[in-house]
């Protein structure tokens, strides 16, 4: 490969901003020049801070007489002042001073050469694309190109940094510009480097650029004020009530933050407000304590200095936004809410999901990992920022700045990590997130940032997929493998309040999917949603003890996500990997004889013969493939048959959670390998009684995990229970991968089909089984184990019920046996099931004879309507309490 060789200029940077490139001379005598030859790594040690800097953005030595504009399509070349509109891409090529073994002059000679390289077309191209579009091209590997054409080198250095090292001689680098965006991004062995994105020209009419250069210490108000009226004007109903808080009851919160009188007052029905969203930290947050409210009702009450140096910063920030929006009212949490009445406080957290969803827009606290951090960047109200935003110019005269990007759901910020802050968040109409020591605005129909100038129309390809999930009309399992994928990962100051963190999403999902939901499971999907699987190994979510709950009450299932502690697998209910053989006969049916009248709002229409051609590759469900169903809300989704439609006029079903479930179904006995199997996750292989493979388990105990991991000294006995049925195409053209043995070598495949049966690993407490791993075991295998049918009670541990705070009746006290409501000796309790009340009695055996306590743990399933009765995938009926 011919040498090239890099000629790197000294130059100052201060403050996150580099000196334009015209003023090389003066940079120059600040650092000498160094040169650097392709392949040789440059002595960190000899290198300046600053310089290094330099280095890692790649500032070169273009000729400020030519460079370019992106526009959407066409790009515009200036030579000197003269303006001059191309079409080919080849006069779009930046002439970039680099030192290459044979740099060309700027001949016309040279400009020919530059028209024939390859590369400096594909970046031109780039650059040129249209806004709607999307452009992506792979160069090649690093080798190639640095080889030869040296013009381009200086560019793709600004955007993948430090490219010299032998190791990535052979890596491909590539070029992405994305859809409804105009920056350039680079990949390089397949990582992704900072994008940058052209910074918008005011004094040039319809400048395509988009970026802005920031004030590094202050947020400009009148933009705030500027997105908010925006979005109240223009979108109209669409942001003040969307669809998804039809689902929601009406916000009553009792008390609010008065910004003009700065006090407490009692908040009244249908008046605006704001609300805050932030995380207390491991810092004092001030409380509203009962015997305070009548004292914080005085007039200037929170703004007295002994108050004020109580009250956290980032509320007291919140007090003066909220008045510099044109608002008045405030709600939050730890003022609004009297932390010390438990009903009143029980009763606000009940409806935090409608005080949010409600109010007119919510500051949301990204920043900073306490209260005291505050909403910084904003005068005469709050500290300064340090926002230290990286600007490359180009030619002293064009620049280009990286985008500051929102932080994700799975980032280290304390706030995406808290389990309330999710629904607070995703269910606020208008959201202004302070970021990343930047400002963003999202709402129903748009985003704004500060760096980016969107105009008043703002970004609309980045309205936030929550959003558009609730506004579908039919029951998503998609929708709800995301949120269950999120909610897992959160973590919760009080374990058992995962379910009533995400009551606000299951309320409003509950109107698409018919039946509500059952401990966090949809009762419409009810078969498909116990078989989540963790993602990694977890641990069970136990009582924390919190004031003014029992353990009993609180205890979480077994048998649901939520009752365990570890992240979720989203792929666990993927229909396309797992089909699942379900009991929807009622529905199914319609789409077997045309003569069958439809449900209303659905239509049928012949299936094309290119489905119905291959029904293994086109995963059409047994019994379907004739027709395909339409419904009257979308037109453009089809379906296999009609499915249960929640009406408009139906009120969200939130069913009570409960920790037992009781069924009847089938259960087998197979053994264990003794070691981990060779898969993805932490998985063991199930053996039958001659030790052949006939199935697999994925491990969620960390327990368990360890104990196979070290090797067990003999194979170890498991009860399996059988809870649906399932098959996948053996077809080379398929890679179920979501299926944990689907690369083992044991793994049959003669067959069309993988045909298995989903299974639970249960272990038994007296008459109490609960969950211990989910797995598949292949059909014929189960059945050549002649499985019996037996009757279950699935629940939570044995040890969980030993935990149990059990209080003596009113019957018992009357008799003199304990005072108040004095709990029981815990000791022996033998739990017994009584099927027809729906009722859990726990005994307690002892000399005394100590009372009985009932736990109410009633069931109510609806997989069909108007009945109580829960089909298994066609194995059994479960017979439910309560049932006629």
């Amino acid at each position: 490969m011919a040498a090239v060789k890099i000629a790197l200029l000294g130059l100052t940077h201060v403050s996150g901003f580099g000196v334009p490139l015209c003023e090389k001379k003066r940079a120059a005598e600040v650092l000498p020049k160094r040169e650097l030859q392709l392949g040789q790594h440059p002595d960190d040690a000899s290198l300046s801070a600053c310089h290094r800097a330099n280095l890692r953005y790649g500032f070169g030595n273009p000729d400020p007489s030519f460079y370019i504009l992106k526009s959407k399509a066409f790009v515009s070349a200036y030579t000197g002042t003269k303006r001059i509109h191309r079409q080919d891409p080849s006069y779009l090529i930046p002439f970039l001073q680099i030192r290459p073994a044979a740099m060309p002059n700027r001949s016309s000679g040279a400009r020919e050469s530059r028209v024939s390289c390859h590369i400096c077309l594909q970046i031109a191209r780039a650059f040129a694309t249209a806004l709607s579009e999307e452009f992506f091209v792979t160069l090649g590997s690093t080798e190639q190109v640095l080889s030869g054409c040296g013009m381009h080198f200086t560019f793709l250095l600004r955007l993948t940094g430090p490219t010299w090292l032998d190791s990535l001689k052979k890596k491909k680098i590539s070029l992405l510009k994305p859809r409804n965006r105009t920056y350039l991004r680079a990949f390089l062995n397949n990582s992704f480097y900072p994008p940058l994105e052209l910074v918008k020209k005011d004094t040039v009419p319809n400048h395509i650029g988009l970026g802005r250069v920031l004030d590094a210490y202050w947020i400009d108000h009148a933009t705030l004020r500027c997105w908010y009226e925006r979005c109240r004007q223009d979108h109209g109903r669409e942001c003040d009530a969307p669809r998804y808080m039809q689902g929601l009851a009406p916000a009553k919160p009792s008390l609010f933050v008065d910004t003009w009188t700065n006090s407490l007052v009692s908040a009244r029905l249908g008046i605006r407000y704001i609300a805050l969203s932030y995380v207390w930290g491991q810092v004092d947050c001030f409380q509203t304590k009962k015997s305070m409210v009548a004292k914080l009702k005085l007039p200037n009450s929170l703004s007295r200095k002994h108050m004020g140096e109580h009250i956290p910063r980032t509320i007291r920030d919140a007090i003066r936004i909220t008045s510099m929006l044109g608002e008045r009212y405030l709600w939050v949490d730890s003022l609004c809410i009297i932390q010390d009445d438990e009903d009143s406080r029980q009763g606000q957290l009940n409806q935090m999901c409608a005080i949010y969803s409600h109010a007119s827009i919510t500051l949301i606290a990204v920043d900073g990992g306490n209260c005291q951090y505050g909403l910084r960047g904003l005068e005469g109200i709050s500290k300064p920022r340090r926002l230290e935003q990286e600007v490359v110019t180009f030619g002293g005269v064009d620049r280009c700045v990286e985008h500051i990007f929102p932080l994700d759901c799975g980032s280290s910020a304390p706030y995406y990590q808290r389990g309330w802050t999710f629904q607070e968040r995703i269910f606020s109409k208008r959201r202004l997130y302070f970021e990343r020591k930047s400002v963003r605005w999202e709402c129903s129909c748009s985003s704004w940032y500060e760096d980016l100038d969107f105009g008043d129309r703002g970004d609309r390809s980045d309205v936030r997929a929550w959003q558009r999930s609730f506004s579908k009309f039919y029951p998503c399992l998609n929708t709800y493998a995301e949120m269950v994928q999120e909610v897992s990962n959160l973590n919760f100051t009080h374990k058992e309040d995962v379910l009533q963190a995400c009551a606000g999403l299951t309320s409003a999902l509950s109107r698409n999917f018919a039946g509500g939901f059952v401990s966090g499971l949809p009762e419409l999907f009810f078969d498909i949603a116990l078989l989540w699987q963790p993602w990694a190994i977890g641990s069970r979510r136990t009582h924390s003890r919190q004031p003014g709950t029992s353990q009993a009450s609180r205890a979480l299932p077994s048998w649901s996500w939520a009752g365990w502690d570890c992240q979720i697998d989203p792929w666990s209910w993927q229909p396309g990997s797992r089909r699942i053989v379900s009991n929807w006969d009622k529905y199914k049916s319609l789409s077997q004889n045309p003569e069958n009248p439809l449900p209303a709002g659905w239509s049928r229409q012949v299936c094309p013969k290119e489905i119905t051609s291959n029904p293994s590759e086109n995963d059409i469900p047994d019994g379907c493939g004739s027709y395909l169903f339409t419904h009257e809300s979308d037109p453009e989704t089809k379906f296999w048959y009609p499915i249960p439609i929640a009406s408009p006029e139906d009120k969200p079903l939130v069913r009570s959670p409960t920790r037992f479930l009781f069924g009847k179904t089938q259960i087998a006995f197979f053994s264990l390998d003794r070691s981990l199997a060779d898969t993805h996750h932490p998985c063991v292989s199930i053996r039958s009684p001659s030790g052949i493979w006939v199935g697999i388990l994925r491990l969620q105990y960390a327990t368990d995990v360890t104990l196979f991991k070290q090797g067990r000294p003999k194979r170890e006995c498991c009860e399996l229970v059988a809870i649906s049925r399932g098959h996948a195409s053996n077809s080379p053209r398929y890679n179920e991968t979501g299926l944990d043995e689907w690369l083992l070598q044991e793994r049959p495949r003669s067959a069309p089909l993988y045909e298995y049966y989903n299974v639970l690993w249960i272990v038994r407490g007296d008459e109490i089984v609960y969950r211990r791993a989910l797995g598949r075991v292949l059909k014929d295998a189960w059945h050549s184990q002649n499985p019996k049918h037996s009757s279950l009670i699935l629940g939570i541990s044995y040890k969980d019920l030993k935990k149990a705070q059990v209080k003596r009746t009113t019957k018992d006290i009357a008799k003199g046996k304990g005072k108040g409501k004095r709990s029981c000796p815990r000791k022996n309790p033998k739990p017994e099931a009584d099927v027809d009340t729906g009722k859990v009695k726990l005994s307690y055996k002892r000399k005394n004879s100590a009372p009985e306590a009932e736990v109410k743990a009633k069931v109510e399933i609806k997989v069909e309507a108007g009945s109580l009765v829960y089909k298994v995938a066609r194995i059994s009926k479960v017979k439910l309490p309560g049932a006629p």
